[in-house]
């Protein structure tokens, strides 16, 4: 039999975020986020692996295709500058906001996406943006805040390159131990010493349903591809809800559910680590199934979702195909033969 490797997913309710670049101001509408403790597991009920250890969900049996790029409109560094064509060969950003604010003490690598340059970092493992994604195709110009801080966006597959994803709660949660996450003079409670070099600067999240920004000075929220389903008891069926991660005054890393029906939150990329055959790292359901049978023998999974490495066996005494924990995935000890006696004569005395 074989089966499959599925995770959660992403729901409509999230596209509530372009409102942010479509509607006519309604009014405001404030709310703050209920927050969790760093150190404790964040409970997501759509994952395949639960804080309990449960089995996969191993329920669909196709594999997931890869989420196509669109295009999209990247902008320079300065905000009034014309735009080039999207198809240049080159790349058109020279420098970005956040650059400034790098610890100079440290080394950082690059990557480019759709003709934006992008700083890069490793922390604890793990490969990160050292700034915001600044560029969003729906929106025909940058605000001074999107221009500084990156943009407030929609939440998309699309806005990271190919081989890096927008980071699970998880892969966020493995900052809590990094030092300072903010870099820049604009906290409020004065300069960060960016110790950890992810460079996080207080832009605030972006009010939907209000047009404007809150909590500038004070925080930097972004979207994880991490969700629970909540019943929805006034229409009836369940819809995911969203895990944000939330960097603010004292430097360090928070999870909590996003407002997503009122604000609007930035985005930063992580790198999928090396060395695996798939990557369940999308934020769509449909591109995280993936089919454990013969012809996947011994291949390897990585999922965002509780950072989880799998390799793909057969049960011998079932026969079923088994997406196995690689901690776990231990051979079994061959106890056929008895302990071989050397031969001739033994002494008994020893």
């Amino acid at each position: 039999m074989k089966k499959s490797f599925r995770t959660g997913g992403i729901s409509a309710a999230v596209l509530f975020g372009f409102v942010h670049f479509a509607l006519v101001a309604c009014g405001s509408d404030s709310s703050s986020s209920p927050t969790t403790d760093p150190s404790s597991e964040v409970d997501e009920k759509d994952s395949v692996v639960t804080s309990s250890g449960s089995e996969l969900d191993l329920s669909s049996s196709s594999v997931g295709a890869e989420s196509s790029s669109q295009g999209k409109n990247p902008f320079f560094d300065d905000p009034d500058a014309s735009e080039e064509s999207s198809s240049s060969e080159t790349s058109r950003s020279s420098g970005h906001y956040a650059w400034q604010f790098l610890n100079p003490n440290l080394s950082y690598g690059e990557v480019e996406h759709e003709n934006v340059v992008y700083k890069t970092i490793e922390i604890n493992g793990l490969t990160w943006y050292a700034e915001n994604v600044t560029y969003e195709g729906a929106s025909p110009s940058l605000n001074e805040n999107d221009y500084k801080y990156g943009i407030a966006s929609y939440l998309s597959d699309d806005l990271c390159p190919p081989d890096w994803h927008v980071p699970s709660s998880d892969e966020f949660m493995t900052l809590a131990d990094a030092g300072d996450l903010r870099g820049g003079d604009e906290w409020v409670n004065g300069e960060a010493s960016n110790e950890s070099g992810f460079t996080a600067l207080p832009g605030g999240e972006y009010l939907n349903r209000g047009y404007k920004y809150e909590h500038q000075g004070e925080e930097d929220a972004y979207y994880t591809m991490s969700s629970y389903e909540e019943w929805d008891h006034s229409n009836g069926g369940y819809f995911d809800v969203y895990y944000c991660a939330t960097i603010d005054t004292t430097g360090r890393v928070r999870v909590n559910s996003c407002i997503y029906w009122a604000y609007d939150y930035r985005i930063r990329c992580v790198k999928n680590p090396e060395g695996f055959d798939y990557y369940a790292v999308s934020v769509y359901k449909e591109n995280n199934e993936f089919v454990c049978d013969e012809s996947n023998a011994d291949k390897t999974l990585y999922t965002a979702r509780r950072m989880g490495k799998y390799v793909c066996r057969e049960d011998s005494e079932s026969g079923e195909w088994n997406w196995i924990d690689i901690a776990e995935d231990v051979p079994e000890e061959d106890d056929s033969e008895e302990d071989a006696v050397p031969d001739g004569p033994q002494d008994d005395s020893l």
